[in-house]
């Protein structure tokens, strides 16, 4: 019993602003579970989450703003990040 009770409290914590079902279903890999069960994928098919469609182990690191193109083609394109600041809704 104890089992259910404690995601069903965590659930009833949880309001528009506040999600701590989603991030408990994270932590205990629920999230994952339902994934896997729902998008089957023939086998060595890449993973459509956490390390995601393009993560390859291995791979050489550069330094922030290198352009990681291998052929070369197209044009840059510069990304900035603008400080975008969320706050919580009073009331």
């Amino acid at each position: 019993m104890q089992a259910i009770e404690f995601p069903t409290k965590t659930g009833l914590m949880c309001d528009d602003w506040r999600q701590d079902y989603m991030l408990l279903s994270d932590i205990l890999g629920v999230s994952m579970l339902v994934d896997a069960i729902n998008s089957r994928r023939p086998v060595g098919a890449s993973e459509n989450t956490a390390l995601g469609p393009f993560h390859i182990g291995g791979t050489p690191e550069y330094e922030m703003g290198t352009n990681i193109c291998l052929d070369g083609k197209g044009e840059d394109l510069g990304v900035r990040e603008t400080g975008y600041k969320a706050s919580r809704p009073s009331g």
